[in-house]
């Protein structure tokens, strides 16, 4: 039912059964009716479950926009697989070749599945279906924290709907979390600002950043360089960037 094509009517189909099915067999297992091991899931099948949901969801732009009228509800569908996932309850792990129901060990969460479901619901526009996906990352004491790829895709999504205000948060909440902007980060930021039809905002912020000294971690990462980290900043604070500030910056980064 999880197997490719995502794509499709018949697609759309097998999943919805797909889910009926880990549905029926989840029920099942609170009423005693299964025995072990046949009252849970398997890890790889809910992930797989996951790969499906998303596939269909971020399929062409025709069939987002038959999926979004015919009002499916893949997008609470995969909120929920997720938190099964993070929770372990009815999911069953496979360590050391053995089968368990739980184990905290084994329940750490891979920044990709998360990321997984944060992206096709920002595709979709369901902003509110991310910030649950955000929520439950950030609560979850096995996740990795939020990482730039994340917030890359929470700007992408709010530069989408022309929401500004929900862009600047984005790059607020990211400095407040420690998170340091990498190239990929400052594109979607600078795609939004254009969705946004802040067109000056994003040139100024692409000069900025071009001016900027290129500073690559040990792992060939790239980090935002002094100007740009004050060009942020500005923004943050709703003020215009000073220039002469701007270019000081630089010039102390590269000494």
């Amino acid at each position: 039912a999880f197997a490719k094509p995502f794509r499709g009517k018949d697609a759309r189909k097998r999943i919805r059964l797909g889910l009926q099915v880990l549905d029926l067999q989840l029920s099942s297992s609170s009423s005693k009716a299964l025995v072990k091991p046949y009252n849970t899931v398997p890890r790889s099948t809910v992930i797989q479950s996951l790969k499906a949901l998303t596939g269909m969801m971020t399929s062409n732009k025709e069939e987002r926009r038959d999926y979004l009228e015919k009002g499916l509800t893949a997008t609470n569908a995969s909120f929920r697989m997720l938190q099964r996932l993070v929770s372990g309850v009815g999911v069953r792990y496979v360590t050391n070749d053995q089968e368990t129901e739980d184990s905290s060990s084994s329940r750490y969460i891979d920044e990709r599945d998360f990321n997984m479901v944060l992206n096709a619901v920002s595709t979709l526009g369901k902003m509110d279906v991310a910030h649950k996906v955000v929520a439950l990352q950030e609560r979850t004491p096995h996740a990795p924290p939020l990482s730039a790829v994340a917030y890359s895709i929470l700007l992408k999504g709010y530069g989408q709907l022309k929401d500004l205000d929900n862009v600047e948060m984005t790059i607020s909440h990211a400095r407040k979390n420690g998170v340091v902007p990498d190239v990929v980060m400052l594109n979607s930021l600078i795609n939004a600002y254009v969705n946004c039809n802040e067109v000056d905002t994003a040139y100024n912020l692409f000069r900025v950043i071009k001016e900027d000294k290129p500073n690559f971690s040990s792992g060939g990462d790239y980090n935002a360089g002094g100007g740009t980290e004050y060009f942020l900043q500005m923004r943050k604070q709703q003020q215009p960037p000073d220039t002469n500030t701007i270019e000081q910056q630089q010039q102390h980064q590269q000494q």
